[in-house]
Formats: C-alpha cells, structure tokens, sequence
C-alpha cells in the first residue's frame, strides 16, 4: 500500500497533467468553500435582517393601533389581558393566524376539562385570540370573565416568538404587560394629544431560533453543499480533457525542440491555436525556419571557401607539376604566375580571418577623435588615378559646406574606416563598365549626422541580388564572368561588419547612374 502511495505521489510530482488538474481542483476546492462560507454568513445575516424587519413593519402597525385605541383602554381601566392579545393579532398579514393552531384530539378535552373546572380558561383562550375588531367595546368578549391584573408574565412558550418579545410600558416606562427588560430592546413611544402616554418595547431577534426559520436555513446550507459537490464534479470533468489538450500540446513542442537538437531542422509545429501557446509554436517555426537557413549558409558557406581556396591551389599545382615534368620551363612568366596565385590565396585567408574575427567581435578597434570626411578625400585621392587608367568618370561632391561636414569627429579606428572607403571605391572600379564612372556625395543632416553615397553606373543589380550583397561570398553571375576579378565575395560583408562595429548603417539599393549605390549613414552620438 505504501509503494503504491509513494509511486501516485510521484506520479504527480512527474507527469504535469495531473499537477494541472490537482491545481484546478484544488483552486476550484478553495474558492468554492470560501465562496459557500461567505455564502452561509451572508445568507444567515440576510435572513435574519429580513425577519426583523417583517417585525419591524408589524411593530410600527401595532404602534399606530396602540395609539388609535390606548387612550381609551387606560381610562376605562379595562385588563390588558382583554385586549392586548387582539392588538398583537391585528398586526399579523392578511390571511395569517398567529397564536393559533388547527384543531386537535385534544381540543375536546381541553373543552371538558375546562367545564369540569367550571371556569372560563378555554372561553378566554379562544377570545383572546380572535382578531381585533377595531370599533368593538374590548369588554364585551370578557363580561363573564375575572382576570388576576397583578400577573404581567408572557404565556409560556418559545421565547423567539414575536409576542413574547413585546411589552407595554406606561409614560413613565413602568411595565403594564407582555416581556421583561432586555438589553437590545427598542422602546417607540405611544402619543396621544402630542403627549408620549406609553411604550412599546420590542426586542429584535438575535439569531434565528424559529423552528421554520432554523429549518429553511438548514435547507439552504444543504443545497450550498450539493451545488459544492456538483461543481467539483463538474470541475474535475473539465479539467482532464483541457489539461490532456494541454499536455498533448506541450508534448508536440517537446518533440519539434528534440527533432531541432538532433539537426532535423525541416519539423514545423501545426499552428492551430492562437493563444500564448500558439504564439510559442510560430515562434518554434521560426527558429527552425532560421535554423535551417543557417545550416544552408554554412553548408554554402565552406562549398564557396573551398572553391576559392580550390583554384589558386589547383593553378599552382598544375605549374609546379608542369615544371617538374619538364612541360613547363621554369621561366619568369612561370614564377610570376605562381606568385600572383600565393598573392591572391594570402589576400583571401586574410580576409577570411578578419572577417571571423569581426563575426565573433574579436577584431581590434584603435579608436580615436577623427573626421570620416577627411579620411574620405584622402581615399579619392589615392584611387583617381585609376578611374582615369579605366576611363571612368570620378569625383566626390558636396551637398552644403564641405568645411562643417569636415569638422564632425567621431571615434572611429582609421586604418578601419580607410579599409572600408577603400573596398567601396574598389568594388565599383572592379565591376562599372567603361565610359562609366563612380560619384561620391556627402550630405550633411543636421548637425550630428553625415551621409555618404557611392553611386555607380552600369552594370546594376536585380532587387534579389542587392538583398544579397553583403552576405559571405556571394558574387552575381555577372561579376563571376568579368576579366581581371579575383574577388571572393568577402570584401563587402568586412565593410558592413567594420560600419556596425562604429555605430554606422550600410545599405545598398538602386543608383540614378544605372548601377548600384552603396550609402553609408555617419551618426555622432550626442
């Protein structure tokens, strides 16, 4: 028995199913008793501030009774005994009887009893609780009657009775009749003339103690814990299909993350919520969307280095096993041939390494206080003379005063940023055809911003390829056909990592001159 126990505990602790419905019931167990308790409290207060105030209304009758027919019984000097049992029942609803009960068995005993006594009790019993005829002379029920006047007790009976809760006091609150002094009691006075003749004592109730009353409370409580059972039953009906739903959900997810980490990168999750959980499952898509690609990217990524890698190695290769079969002569032109392949695979490991180095933020940065635009003309001078050997048209221009855009200094690391104005003049000089040409403008925004544009003539390049142009390696087909182009695709991805890494945005798009324009966003931090 306890090694069952303990595996349903564990069980539970392990299989979150059932902390979900124990969860649910138990906050479903909480707010119910809570609620049903409230409940219970407010009910019984209701109640019980309803039957006072039922009395309330009968006192206020009695009230105006009393002070329509008083005067009169306290100076005929009648018993109170004649009348005030009348006065009491007039008070009761229409329809109502109060003080008496259907006849019995023993009714008729009672009548016997009472004449072989030769008294009038069952005669004065039956009277007194007539209904009190408002205009009937109160001593013409009683003639034949003798009352003891000293005797002021209530008749004996349940104490949570209305009458037994009244009393009459004189003016100066002497008792005439009915219940003694409480501490809760309620004292109307009764005015004749604008003069206070008497008081009328009531006692509310205190707590419910009418059998009826107790009896419907009872009932009450009864149904509050039938519709509790109910709703816990209901509760738990619900609450295992929703968290098997729930479970079988969190299960999918669990399977689509293990298929991603076992590189099964093509799992989507069906997304038929639209819910939180729904929300996680798009984002579960996306991570494997992009992991995917990644996993393409790198995949192309070491096709192409090995490519590039691959020709140089393969040329070299070819001449040195040429010169050694005696094919080749060891000439100049070879050597030259063999130097210009080692220059070309030198340039290409470097440029793979700096970009790895920019990829993981290892790539070192000697800021310093220096005008991006000065740097730049220095840049223009330093290729002019090749735009002119190529016959290509060459300049940098000035869109306002060229001296406040040389006055914006930034920090910036200067042999970086000439690296990058560089690679951009060279990738235009590369790939514009000749009898084109290459214009540099600058732009000043304000004054914490500067704009620089390389703007190119043909050829140009579809909106696919300038969406592409700053991942690794890549190089349109047009570029792969030119004469003389020994580029590897890399130079553009170190120039956009070289601008994120001084707070500057690079972005290619369309240029007016039929070729591509590369614009460079230049913001001094404030």
């Amino acid at each position: 028995m306890d090694a069952m126990i303990r595996s349903l505990i564990l069980a539970i602790q392990n299989h979150i199913r059932f902390r979900a419905i124990l969860m649910i019931v138990a906050t479903t167990l909480v707010g119910s008793i809570t609620l049903i308790m409230l409940t219970k409290i407010t009910m019984k207060e209701g109640f019980l501030r309803y039957v006072n105030s039922e009395e309330q209304a009968r006192v206020e009758k009695l009230t105006v009774q009393l002070e329509k027919y008083l005067p009169a019984y306290l100076e005929s000097g009648s018993n109170p005994y004649n009348w005030w049992p009348r006065l009491v029942n007039s008070t009761l609803p229409e329809g109502a009887e109060h003080w008496q009960r259907p006849e019995s068995p023993l009714s008729s005993n009672f009548k016997e009893h009472s004449a072989l006594r030769g008294d009038n009790l069952y005669h004065y019993t039956m009277m007194s609780m007539r209904p009190f005829m408002p205009g009937r002379e109160s001593e013409s029920y009683f003639a034949n009657v003798s009352f003891d006047t000293d005797y002021h007790r209530p008749p004996r009976g349940d104490s949570s009775a209305f009458e037994h809760r009244l009393m009459l006091l004189d003016g100066d609150k002497n008792h005439i009749i009915g219940a003694h002094h409480h501490p809760n009691e309620i004292l109307y006075p009764i005015y004749s003339n604008n003069k206070v003749i008497a008081y009328l004592g009531h006692t509310p109730h205190q707590k419910l103690l009418e059998a009826t009353e107790v009896q419907f409370v009872q009932d009450f409580n009864g149904s509050l814990l039938w519709i509790w059972v109910i709703s816990c039953g209901v509760t738990l009906a619900m609450a295992y299909p929703w968290a098997h739903g729930l479970i079988k959900t969190i299960e999918s997810f669990n399977s689509s993350v293990r298929q991603l980490t076992l590189g099964t990168y093509k799992t989507r999750l069906p997304i038929k919520r639209r819910d939180e959980l729904g929300h996680l499952a798009c984002d579960i898509n996306h991570l494997a969307k992009v992991l995917e690609q990644n996993e393409k990217a790198r995949q192309q990524w070491i096709a192409d280095i090995s490519h590039e890698l691959r020709n140089p190695l393969a040329i070299m290769q070819a001449e040195v096993e040429a010169v050694q079969d005696g094919v080749r002569e060891n000439s100049d032109a070879t050597i030259k041939s063999l130097h210009y392949n080692v220059i070309h695979l030198s340039h290409l490991v470097n440029d793979l390494y700096e970009l790895s180095l920019s990829d993981i933020g290892a790539l070192s940065y000697n800021k310093i206080k220096a005008s991006p635009l000065s740097m730049l003309e220095q840049s223009v001078e330093l290729y002019r003379d090749a735009f002119e050997e190529k016959q290509l048209t060459f300049g940098l221009y000035y869109e306002g005063e060229a001296e406040s855009m040389r006055n914006l200094l930034i920090d910036l690391d200067q042999n970086r940023i000439q690296q990058l104005f560089s690679n951009l003049i060279k990738n235009s000089l590369k790939y514009t055809d000749s009898g084109g040409g290459l214009d540099i403008r600058a732009q000043m925004i304000g004054e914490h911003k500067l704009i620089i544009s390389f703007s190119d003539s043909a050829p140009g390049l579809s909106d696919s390829e300038l969406s592409q142009i700053f991942e690794r390696l890549y190089r349109t087909d047009r570029s792969r056909t030119r004469q003389n182009n020994n580029g590897a695709g890399l130079g553009l991805a170190i120039c956009n990592n070289i601008a994120d890494a001084h707070g500057m945005t690079l972005s290619a798009e369309h240029s007016s001159m039929g070729g591509v324009c590369m614009k460079l966003v230049i913001r001094k931090e404030v």
